[in-house]
C-alpha cells in the first residue's frame, strides 16, 4: 500500500489579457494508491479513542449523516465502490484478526490441533473411515449455523433464513415422513433430496411420532439457533466497547430510546407503534438489569424483534460474556428453536395440510383457482418421494406453486440486495435537493419573483422556527428548513438586486465556495492545504504585478472584508515606524495620528480606535466638489500636527469612494507622503478592479507608489462575499507584524511556514473564489459594467425630475435626486436638500 503519488505540476497561472498568454493545459494525474487504515474499521483513531480524534461524543445528526452515507454504498447504487471497499475492508479485518491471533497465548496449541486434524483428514489410513463419518455432520452443521448468523444480522434487511430455508426443510421432512411412513431416508441423496426408502415395508402412519420427526431435524435446527445467537454478538461487543471507552453508542435507534428514557423526548410526540416499541424496550432493559441471566434467557426464548437492544443493554451494563452468550444460546437454540420446530411439524403433520387445501374450495370466487395448483403441487411432491434413483426427475417447470415459491425467494433475495433504509433522503439525494432549492430560490431565472418577502421580526419568528430542538432533525426536516431560509431571505442573485456595491451572485465563485467547504481545512501549513496555498500565492503574485510593484517586492493576505484589510495596513505601518510597539504597546511610541478624506470609508477611524491611536487622532481632510481629497489641505494638516507634537505616520487615499466613486489624486498625495516620511495607503476596495481593465486602469495611476493597498475582488470583480486582500509593499513586514509562535503546527526546520494572523482562516475561500472568477471573467465584468453605467447616466440625465449630483461621474456611481412634480417649480436651492 503506497502513499498518494501525483505526477506533473498543477497549473495555477492566471490568464494575462495584456500579453494574450493562455493557460497551459492541466498535467495528467498518475493513478492514486490508497492506504487503508485498519483502525478505521472499528472506529478507533490514532489517539486511541473511539468515535473521533477529540474523544467527544458525536451528535445524533452527525451519526445520521454518516449512517446515510454508508447506506448509499450498495450494489445497485455504487457497484464498483461497494465491491472495492468490501474487499479492502475484508483485507483490513483479516490483517487485524491475524495480528490479534499473534497475541493469544493459546494460539500455538490451537494451530497444532487444527494442523493435526487436517493431516489426519488428508493422509491415507484406517482413520479415514472415521473422519468421513464426521465430515458430513460437521459440514451440515456449519451450513445451518451460517444461515442462522445471516438470519440474525440480516444485514439490516430482515432477511430471515428460517422462512427461506429451515422452515421449508422441516415441512418437507414432515410431509415425507408421513407419506413414506418412515424417517430413514436414503443417504445419499438425503439431505440434498428426500426420497422414500425402498427396502422397508409400509407401516401404519401412527408409527411415526412427532418426536421422531423433531429428532430428525434437531441437528440443523439447533445449529441454526446457535448461529442466530452468534449474530447477536456485534451489538453486545459494540455497546461494551463504547461503555469501557466512555463513548456513546453509535446507534440512532438506541439514542432515540435513551432520549425517551432520559425524558428528553416525550411520548406525546410519538406514534402508537413507536410508543409501544420503546416501552417494550424499557421493560426489557429493566428486567435484564435486575435479574441478569434469567431475563436474557426469557427474552431470547420468545419471538422478539427487539432483542438487539438486549445485546446493547448487556454490553452497556458490562454483563459477562458467557452470561449473555450462554443465555442467548439456550434461549434461541434450545427453547425457541424447539417451539418453532413443533409449530412447523404440527402444521404439516398427518393430513393437516391436505385438509387445509380441501377447505380452500369454500373460499368465494377464488377457492377453486387456488386449490387446483396446490393439489397439483402436493401430488408432484409425493411422486418425487417415491422416485427411484434411476427414474427421471419429474418436470416442475409448469407448477404454479413452484413458480410462486421461486418468485417469493427471488423477491426476498432482491430485497436483501437492493434494500435500503426507510429514511426518505440519503446524503446524495439531500445534496441534490439542496442544489435544486438554491437554484430555485436564488432568483436567477425568475425576474418576476420578489427580491425579498419582507416580514416584521415578530412575524418572522412565527413563520419560521429558529429554535434548537431537543431531538435532532431528520434530513427531510433540514431540507425544509433550508428552503424556508432561502425563501424568506434576500435573493442577491435576482437581476434587479442593486442594494449593495457588491451585488449579484456569481455561480463560478459559488463553485469555489463549494470546493473550499468540501476540503474544510486550514491554511496554516503547506502540508494541510497544498493546492490552496499555491493557488493563493499565484493570485497574490498576479495582483501585485497589476498594482505595479517591482518583482520581488510585496506580500499580501486575504481577509474577511476591506475593513480588516485596512486594519492590517495601519498595523503594518505602525510596526514599520515603531517595531517595539508589538511587545511594549502604545506606551513606547509618541502620539500617532492618521489622515483620510471626509468621503473615505469608516473603517479607517475604526482601525485607529482598534489599534489604540484614537478616533480623535484620525484627522479628516476636506474634498472638492466631486469627492476627491484636496492635497494642499492634507499637507497643511500634516505640518500642523507636527507642530503640535503629534507624529503623522499613516495617510489613506481612496481609489473609488463609496458614495461618489471619486479618485483621490494619488501622485500628488504620494509626493506629500514622501516629503514627510508618512506611510501612504490606498484603499482601492471599490476601484481596484479597474487594474484589470486596459481601458480604465489609468484612473489608478500612482497606486504603484503606495506602501499598502486594499483590494476587494468581491466588489467590481464579482467574487462572493467576503473576498478582500491587503497588500504590503515591504516583503516580510506583514509576517513580522502578525506572526506568533505555533510550535504544535510545525518545527523550526520545516518548510511548512504559517502566517499566524489576527484571524484563524479557513482554507482559502477568498483565494479560490477569486481564482475561478478571475479565470472565467477576466476584465469582462468591468467593461460591461461601465457600458451599463453610461446608459444609466444618460437616461437619468435626460429624464425629467432627475437632478444629477455630479454631472460627469468619474466611476460607476451614478448619484441623483428625484424631484416630485409638485416641487419642480421651486428654486434648485429650495427643492434639493443641503
Amino acid at each position: 500500500m503506497g502513499r498518494k503519488k501525483i505526477k506533473g505540476k498543477p497549473n495555477f497561472t492566471l490568464f494575462d489579457e495584456n500579453n494574450g498568454n493562455t493557460p497551459p493545459p492541466e498535467q495528467p494525474l498518475a493513478s492514486r494508491h490508497v492506504r487503508f487504515n485498519a483502525s478505521s474499521s472499528n472506529g478507533t483513531h490514532s489517539n486511541g479513542k473511539l468515535g473521533g480524534q477529540s474523544g467527544m461524543h458525536k451528535s445524533p445528526s452527525t451519526n445520521t449523516l454518516n449512517r446515510l452515507d454508508r447506506d448509499s454504498y450498495v450494489l445497485w447504487k455504487r457497484p464498483f465502490w461497494t465491491v472495492f471497499y468490501c474487499v479492502c475492508e475484508i483485507v483490513c479485518l483479516v490483517r487485524d484478526f491475524l495480528k490479534s491471533l499473534l497475541h493469544l497465548q493459546r494460539l500455538i496449541p490451537c494451530i497444532a490441533i487444527v494442523s493435526g486434524l487436517v493431516y489426519l483428514y488428508l493422509s491415507p489410513g484406517q482413520h479415514k473411515e472415521i473422519m468421513h463419518r464426521f465430515e458430513k455432520p460437521v459440514l451440515w452443521s456449519l451450513y445451518w449455523m451460517w444461515l442462522g448468523v445471516l438470519s440474525s444480522i440480516g444485514l439490516g434487511t430482515g432477511l430471515h433464513t428460517f422462512v427461506l430455508y429451515l422452515g421449508p426443510h422441516i415441512a418437507h421432512v414432515t410431509l415425507a415422513a408421513f407419506e413414506c411412513n418412515s424417517i430413514d431416508f436414503p443417504e445419499p441423496p438425503y439431505p440434498t433430496e428426500i426420497t422414500c426408502p425402498t427396502n422397508k415395508p409400509l407401516i401404519a402412519t401412527a408409527a411415526i411420532s412427532l418426536w421422531d420427526i423433531v429428532s430428525k431435524v434437531r441437528l440443523e435446527s439447533l445449529m441454526w439457533g446457535v448461529g442466530t445467537a452468534f449474530g447477536e454478538l456485534p451489538p453486545y461487543f459494540m455497546a461494551r466497547a463504547a461503555r469501557i471507552s466512555g463513548q456513546e453508542i453509535d446507534d440512532e435507534e438506541y439514542q432515540e430510546y435513551r432520549a425517551y428514557v432520559d425524558g428528553i423526548n416525550p411520548t406525546n410526540e410519538m406514534g402508537i407503534f413507536t410508543k409501544w416499541k420503546i416501552r417494550m424496550e424499557k421493560f426489557m432493559e429493566e428486567v435484564i438489569k435486575k435479574i441478569g441471566f434469567p431475563g436474557i434467557l426469557l427474552f431470547a426464548s420468545v419471538p422478539n424483534p427487539f432483542f438487539d437492544l438486549a445485546g446493547i443493554t448487556c454490553g452497556h451494563f458490562l454483563i459477562p460474556f458467557w452470561t449473555f452468550f450462554g443465555a442467548t444460546v439456550i434461549g434461541k437454540a434450545v427453547v425457541k428453536m424447539h417451539f418453532q420446530m413443533l409449530c412447523v411439524v404440527l402444521a404439516f403433520s398427518e393430513h393437516h395440510i391436505e385438509d387445509l387445501v380441501n377447505r380452500l374450495k369454500f373460499l368465494p370466487h377464488i377457492g377453486e383457482y387456488v386449490q387446483a395448483p396446490l393439489k397439483e403441487f402436493l401430488r408432484a411432491q409425493k411422486i418425487r418421494l417415491h422416485r427411484r434413483p434411476e427414474d427421471p426427475v419429474p418436470d416442475q417447470a409448469n407448477s404454479m406453486v413452484g413458480m410462486l415459491m421461486n418468485s417469493i425467494v427471488i423477491c426476498m433475495v432482491m430485497v436483501f440486495l437492493l434494500w435500503k433504509r426507510t429514511d426518505t433522503f440519503t446524503l446524495q439525494i439531500f445534496y441534490q435537493q439542496i442544489l435544486q432549492i438554491k437554484m430555485k430560490r436564488s432568483g436567477f431565472y425568475n425576474k418576476s419573483s420578489k427580491i425579498l418577502e419582507f416580514h416584521h421580526p415578530a412575524e418572522m419568528s412565527q413563520i419560521i422556527d429558529l429554535g434548537i430542538p431537543e431531538k435532532p432533525m431528520n434530513l427531510s426536516q433540514l431540507l425544509k428548513c433550508c428552503e424556508e431560509v432561502l425563501r424568506l431571505g434576500v435573493k442577491t442573485g435576482h437581476p434587479r438586486f442593486f442594494n449593495q456595491i457588491s451585488c449579484g451572485l456569481d455561480l463560478v465563485s459559488m463553485a469555489g465556495e463549494w470546493l473550499t467547504a468540501t476540503c474544510n481545512t486550514n491554511m496554516f501549513t503547506y502540508e494541510i492545504s497544498p493546492v490552496f496555498i499555491l493557488m493563493e500565492k499565484e493570485i497574490i503574485r498576479r495582483m501585485i504585478q497589476l498594482i505595479g510593484w517591482p518583482t520581488g517586492e510585496g506580500d499580501a493576505i486575504f481577509s474577511p472584508g476591506g475593513a480588516l484589510a485596512n486594519l492590517y495596513a495601519m498595523n503594518a505601518a505602525r510596526h514599520h515606524h515603531f517595531p517595539r510597539v508589538k511587545p511594549l504597546g502604545m506606551t513606547s511610541v509618541p502620539t500617532l495620528c492618521t489622515f483620510t478624506s471626509e468621503d473615505s470609508h469608516y473603517s479607517i477611524k475604526s482601525a485607529a480606535a482598534a489599534l489604540g491611536i484614537g478616533t480623535d487622532n484620525c484627522f479628516i481632510i476636506a474634498t472638492d466638489k466631486i469627492g476627491r481629497m484636496i492635497p494642499e489641505a492634507l499637507e497643511q494638516k500634516i505640518i500642523k500636527c507636527k507642530s503640535e507634537g503629534l507624529y503623522p505616520f499613516f495617510v489613506c487615499a481612496t481609489a473609488g469612494t463609496t458614495v461618489y466613486g471619486a479618485w483621490d489624486p494619488l501622485p500628488q498625495i504620494s509626493e506629500i507622503c514622501q516629503r514627510h516620511k508618512v506611510w501612504m495607503h490606498v484603499d482601492a476596495a471599490w476601484g481596484g478592479g479597474l487594474l484589470l481593465s486596459p481601458e480604465h486602469r489609468h484612473k489608478l495611476v500612482g497606486i504603484e507608489r503606495a506602501q499598502s493597498v486594499t483590494w476587494n475582488p468581491h466588489k467590481l470583480m464579482g467574487a462572493l462575499l467576503q473576498c478582500s486582500a491587503c497588500f504590503i509593499r515591504h516583503e516580510g513586514l506583514l509576517f513580522q507584524t502578525n506572526q506568533q509562535s505555533a510550535d504544535y503546527l510545525f518545527n523550526k526546520t520545516s518548510l511548512m511556514i504559517a502566517l499566524m494572523t489576527l484571524e484563524t482562516r479557513l482554507c482559502s475561500v477568498e483565494g479560490t473564489t477569486t481564482f475561478l472568477n478571475w479565470n472565467a471573467r477576466l476584465s469582462q465584468t468591468s467593461e460591461s459594467t461601465h457600458a451599463i453605467n453610461t446608459v444609466l447616466h444618460t437616461e437619468d440625465k435626460n429624464t425629467e425630475g432627475y437632478e444629477m449630483v455630479i454631472e460627469q461621474p468619474e466611476y460607476l456611481n451614478v448619484c441623483f435626486w428625484y424631484v416630485p412634480p409638485s416641487l419642480r417649480q421651486l428654486d434648485p436651492k429650495e427643492r434639493l436638500p443641503d
